[in-house]
């Protein structure tokens, strides 16, 4: 829980602005890392015809996630970032971040499973250690200890951007039009954790050390 004491994050409705500003910027990374895949799979929904068109989407989905991720690490850090570059780099660390989406994923559905309130902690404990991983080249047991000790002293910021996160996506119960309006929505508010990340970053290193988890 913050303290007075501690650096304030920015609101989660406030990173709507600066993640559909990155977006713009590197309208030509995202567009096919994370516009393409995802036009694929809700036009096919929207359409109602199930066909090969969403098995595309998904199968580029997860083609795309490790560059994708790097992407989002570099963009919201600061720094500029080609296609290119996002492939190349990327994919170093693929089976890295596999692996993490494995370990974190079950660990994160047996605690739903079993409890919830326990599930809902695992995920603000686990949710930024991708980010940790390619930004701080950590391994899978690094990065999800660095995710759960850095993010703890700003468990309600993360809370937020999750809350955030599944309004967005409850948008899509209203119908083949609410799913495209939760698509649009999230889309623009897809690199809120990369930012959150960067800031949790940099605010715990500000923290004294008896405030540090």
């Amino acid at each position: 829980m913050a303290t007075d004491t501690q650096p304030k994050l920015t609101n989660a409705f406030e990173l709507f602005k600066p993640s559909i500003e990155i977006l713009k910027k590197y309208s030509n990374v995202y567009a096919v890392l994370l516009l393409l895949p995802t036009a694929l799979i809700i036009l096919d929904t929207l359409l109602g015809t199930e066909s090969i068109i969403s098995f595309i989407g998904l199968l580029l989905t997860f083609i795309f996630f490790a560059p994708l991720i790097y992407a989002e690490v570099r963009t919201a850090g600061g720094h500029s970032v080609t296609l290119e570059e996002s492939f190349k780099k990327g994919y170093t660390y693929f089976w890295q971040l596999l692996g993490l989406i494995i370990v974190t994923g079950i660990i994160i559905f047996i605690g739903l499973i079993l409890f919830i309130i326990p599930g809902l902690i695992l995920i603000r404990r686990y949710i930024l250690a991708p980010y940790f991983m390619v930004d701080q080249d950590l391994d899978i047991s690094e990065a999800m200890e660095a995710s759960a000790k850095q993010s703890k002293p700003f468990s309600w910021s993360l809370y937020a951007v999750i809350g955030v996160t599944i309004l967005i996506s409850l948008i899509a119960v209203f119908g083949r039009f609410g799913m495209l309006v939760s698509t649009i929505v999230s889309l623009g508010y897809s690199l809120a954790f990369a930012l959150i990340y960067f800031e949790v970053k940099k605010a715990y290193k500000a923290l004294p050390k008896d405030q540090k988890a």
